[in-house]
């Protein structure tokens, strides 16, 4: 996902085509990236974030970054 976001932000040639959401499938924020986060949300309210962009987890989320104004840019294998 790294790799995703720093192409990402490299080729936008606006800020509304920079990384603005990540929603992510639940199995996959359980099974490896929430293990990179640095700290955790202490409530359901507090937002989850990865490198300032926010994280949306959910059952029905498919793990994909969408851009600024929404657009579809990168999904996981």
């Amino acid at each position: 996902m790294n790799d995703a976001l720093d192409a990402m932000e490299a080729a936008a040639d606006a800020s509304d085509q920079k990384p603005g959401l990540i929603t992510v499938e639940t199995s996959v924020w359980i099974d490896s990236l929430s293990a990179a986060q640095k700290s955790m949300p202490k409530t359901i309210l507090d937002d989850i974030r990865i490198r300032n962009i926010k994280v949306a987890v959910g059952s029905r989320n498919a793990t994909k970054i969408l851009t600024r104004r929404g657009g579809r840019r990168w999904s996981a294998p």
